[in-house]
């Protein structure tokens, strides 16, 4: 099975077209979390990352939709072990990875290359790499990116140091886990996944459209 990353700009989520989403919700828990978020920009991205999240599990062929979580917050479709996926969202841009095995995903905005981050974050091999890079925003989002994703992947979350292992290409540390990554407009997408041999990527919008469109990113 190709892994499926579905990506959702959630500006255009506004009047009766968030209110529906809204209804739409499947997990109250999720509605109340919207509900309490006082900027707009955040209500929106949450919802638009919820909406996304729910049709595309309908789409890899879930019925039940109830969440358990796992030691370190991983999300697991109680009903369907076999349905993978993992969310993430910066920005406006929301992204949900599916998949028949552990995925991970992240998404995120180039950023000013901190010196006492990249030593925090970073193997002392990457801070070597990231060195001799001429765009090192770009380059250091797409080492943490990867950090993210596969960590995500794992379930550890942050409570395994990033510094302690290298995702640059010639890796060993992740294997047998596999990235694919790109741009989307202003945003870094990273998709690690076990084995995977093919990631498609597809845009998505609110109310879903007749079908998909497969973008290259």
């Amino acid at each position: 099975m190709a892994v499926k990353c579905y990506y959702f700009d959630v500006s255009a989520l506004t009047g009766t077209q968030y209110d529906a989403a809204l209804a739409a919700l499947p997990w109250e828990e999720r509605r109340q979390r919207v509900g309490r978020l006082v900027q707009p920009e955040a209500r929106r991205l949450t919802l638009g990352a919820g909406a996304l999240l729910a049709w595309a599990l309908g789409q890899a062929g879930a019925t039940d939709l109830t969440l358990s979580y796992g030691e370190n917050g991983k999300p697991r479709l109680v009903h369907h072990p076999d349905i993978h996926f993992n969310l993430s969202h910066s920005g406006t841009l929301a992204v949900c990875a599916v998949a028949d095995r552990a995925v991970g995903v992240d998404v995120e905005r180039p950023r000013r290359v901190d010196g006492a981050l990249v030593r925090r974050v970073l193997t002392a091999a990457e801070q070597a790499w990231l060195a001799q890079q001429v765009n090192k925003e770009a380059a250091f989002i797409r080492l943490w990116t990867r950090k993210e994703s596969f960590l995500k992947l794992t379930g550890q979350g942050l409570s395994r140091r990033p510094d302690g292992f290298s995702v640059l290409p010639q890796a060993e540390d992740i294997a047998p886990a596999g990235f694919a990554e790109g741009d989307i407009s202003d945003y870094r997408v990273c998709v690690c996944c076990e084995g995977a041999e093919t990631t498609l990527f597809f845009p998505w919008q609110f109310p879903a459209p007749p079908a998909e469109t497969q973008a290259d990113i």
